[in-house]
């Protein structure tokens, strides 16, 4: 049967915990060679953006001592470069940080460069001129909005994640594609046997149909299929917070 049950003390701080998330400080790698391009994107975009740190990479030794420090939400480099290409950086900072957004500024590049860079991944191109001061603006700043929804979600998450081990009972949350999002490790405990499919990304039907064919529901052989239609109708209906027992 399903019930409710109250959320406990510990988890109620846990839950403030998340509720009071702070963004960390966001941070700009720039690379280029060119001393007055960097003044002008620095002005530009501290003109706008003035808590946002801006760290300058001058040659192949910096760029690789700051890809390997990360913690960079992210990046934007020119073409042309004295001791690389731009097409280089991109690939790299794409090994190293897949997930930052790379931005290539240039007054060099060509539209095969452009074209390239894209499909490696690149997330825009700005050509470098006074008029397309605006859309690298516009695009950092969205680039910024991105990591730090994604910042706050991933810190959310590991709280939660915490929190539910506080929980006496076992938990399993899905997402609205009915694909698992976390479970407890009291869950794990209770149901040794679906060790492989209490994963995220699992389907609440793969896992149930798993955990009807288990141990648990020997006794239910020959009535298993209409055991899991009941459940799944169930597991449909549901609605808010439940708990099995």
């Amino acid at each position: 049967m399903y019930g409710c049950k109250p959320v406990s003390k510990s988890v109620s701080t846990k839950i403030r915990d998340i509720q009071s998330i702070a963004p960390g400080k966001s941070r700009l790698l720039l690379v280029d060679d060119n001393p007055d391009d960097r003044r002008l994107v620095k002005r530009e975009l501290g003109k706008h953006m003035p808590e946002l740190e801006i760290v300058e990479v001058l040659s192949q030794a910096a760029l690789d001592e700051a890809l390997n420090s990360g913690d960079f939400d992210v990046i934007i480099t020119d073409f042309h470069l004295g001791w690389t290409t731009g097409l280089n950086v991109l690939k790299l900072a794409k090994t190293n940080w897949p997930g930052v957004p790379v931005i290539m500024f240039t007054g060099t590049g060509t539209e095969e460069a452009a074209v390239e860079a894209m499909r490696l991944g690149l997330s825009d191109y700005v050509v470098k001129s006074p008029r397309h001061m605006a859309r690298l603006r516009n695009s950092v700043h969205t680039a910024l909005t991105h990591a730090r929804e994604t910042r706050a979600r991933q810190h959310a998450e590991a709280l939660l994640t915490d929190a539910l081990q506080y929980i006496e009972d076992g938990f399993i949350m899905f997402d609205s594609d009915d694909r698992m999002i976390l479970c407890n490790d009291q869950m794990r405990r209770m149901y040794p046997e679906l060790a492989g499919f209490l994963v995220p990304g699992k389907k609440f039907e793969e896992i149930l149909r798993a955990g009807i064919e288990g141990e648990h529901f020997k006794s239910t052989q020959g009535k298993r299929a209409t055991l899991m239609q009941e459940r799944l109708a169930a597991h449909r209906l549901a609605a808010g917070s439940l708990e099995q027992r």
